[in-house]
């Protein structure tokens, strides 16, 4: 981590090289000591946290960051436990002012990025993308159509409040498709409902109409490649359109497996047709991290992909963000040693993963939080009931990005089976890179001599012919 120079003084000072950035503030009732740490993502595919500065506060609520970028992003400051969120550019010289107990309608920029960070600031407020994915609340697809148009107008209006003249020209170029693109995607996951007597997922009707909206997005617009929000849209584009159809054909009946890859080969063949230039590098690049983060393919067609892949994607740097993914991917093929790890259990033992040679592993990565998690622990429940008898099969539940006194207070409550050990968030973060996930519920089979049988497993409620195969 970069530690970057602390001043105690909330002067706004100008600095003459250029990628230099400060950061000064004055927040009433901002308590002494407070810890104010500044960070971007390295990428939209990796999503790994870089940061850039750390300081405290000082008794009269004042604190400075002085650091370099390279080049015109959105960062996150945090400060205690609220947010704020930035758009620096290289010669940024901001000063915050407000108070820090009513900190998102009080604060206010000043110095050189001020009108950018005072429209963020202001957008941010409205809170139009976290009100624009409140679809449980709508079963009608018009009301809906109509509450998210109505989004759209506030948004339009708030911009039109600001002098987008004054916008530096990288804010502009980033707010402004932002905004554009941001309505596309909680439009395109209204469809979905979640059922609480299945507990399944479900699809609403919707009219034939529906989706037009999809139909005059511009799907090769180049300018905005890497914009979020854009990649969003995109995305779902892709999923309406192409994907989902694809998942739910039947290519080879006989086997399974096969027929997730030729759904992977139809995914690709579909992207090399629709997009060109940036899009395509990026929409390749999406494809091939998820292929190679979620699909279980053997070595000679990841192999056959990433020569596909390198053949048609021009960027180098995201040809090295997949060659990251590939290398992960191909240390969790079947038969590779499954990373070891150590972690607490509900009694305060260490225990590791290679204590358990001998038996096979089912591995649940879950957290109270996660509703898909909870979803499934009937199910694993179901599976332990079904196996009680089966002495050499372990069913493993790792909890991770959770608190620790919530998940022994939960597993105490509910009188979980199984083993349960608690990851703190640096053991989660290092359990996501060794086992090359994401997002959770994360399910991972292991032989008995500790090698990966599926690092991206059945979840419990598919799980019992995957496990009576492996028994047999």
């Amino acid at each position: 981590m970069i530690k970057c120079a602390i001043f105690t003084f909330c002067n706004l000072v100008i600095y003459s090289l250029s990628g230099q950035v400060n950061i000064s503030a004055r927040l009433i009732n901002l308590p002494d000591s407070t810890e104010v740490k500044l960070y971007h993502y390295n990428n939209s595919f990796e999503i790994i946290k870089i940061y850039d500065c750390e300081s405290y506060s000082n008794k009269h609520g004042q604190f400075n960051l002085t650091f370099n970028i390279e080049q015109a992003e959105p960062f996150r400051l945090k400060i205690g436990d609220r947010m704020v969120y930035l758009f620096l550019g290289k010669n940024s010289q901001l000063k915050l002012l407000g108070d820090y107990n009513r900190l998102d309608s009080s604060l206010y920029f000043e110095g050189t990025g001020a009108i950018d960070n005072n429209y963020l600031a202001a957008d941010n407020l409205a809170n139009f993308s976290i009100n624009a994915i409140k679809h449980p609340r709508f079963y009608d697809a018009n009301q809906f159509t109509a509450f998210e148009d109505s989004l759209e107008t506030e948004n339009q209006k708030l911009l039109a409040t600001f002098d987008t003249h004054k916008f530096s020209t990288a804010f502009k170029n980033y707010i402004i498709p932002t905004i554009q693109y941001r309505f596309i995607y909680p439009r395109c996951v209204f469809k979905i409902a979640y059922d609480p007597i299945s507990k399944q997922y479900i699809d609403k009707v919707l009219p034939d109409n529906y989706f037009n909206f999809l139909k005059v997005l511009d799907i090769n617009d180049q300018e905005n490649a890497s914009n979020g929000t854009y990649e969003g849209a995109i995305k779902e584009f892709l999923y309406e359109f192409y994907d989902s159809k694809i998942d739910k054909t039947v290519f080879d009946s006989s086997s399974k497996a096969r027929n997730k890859e030729i759904g992977v080969l139809k995914k690709f063949a579909v992207r090399k047709s629709l997009f060109k230039d940036k899009i395509l590098d990026y929409q390749l690049t999406e494809l091939m991290k998820m292929t190679l983060t979620y699909s279980v393919l053997h070595l000679k067609l990841l192999d056959s992909l990433m020569a596909d892949y390198k053949n048609n994607c021009k960027d180098t740097a995201l040809l090295s963000i997949i060659d990251r993914y590939y290398l992960k991917a191909t240390m969790l093929l079947p038969g590779k040693a499954a990373p070891n790890f150590t972690l607490i259990d509900r009694k305060g033992n260490m225990v590791p993963l290679s204590s358990f040679k001998g038996k096979i592993v089912y591995i649940d990565f879950w957290a109270t939080w996660c509703g898909p998690c909870m979803d499934e622990m009937p199910s694993s429940a179901m599976l332990m009931d079904t196996f009680k008898n089966i002495n050499d099969l372990v069913f493993l539940f790792i909890n991770v990005r959770d608190d620790f006194n919530k998940w022994k207070q939960y597993i105490a409550k509910e009188n979980k089976r199984g083993i349960h050990l608690f990851a703190d968030a640096k053991q989660t973060q290092l359990l996501m890179q060794l086992y090359n996930f994401s997002g959770i519920p994360h399910y991972v089979l292991i032989d008995k001599e500790g090698n990966i049988i599926n690092s991206n497993a059945e979840r419990p409620s598919n799980a019992i012919q995957m496990l009576e195969a492996v028994l047999d």
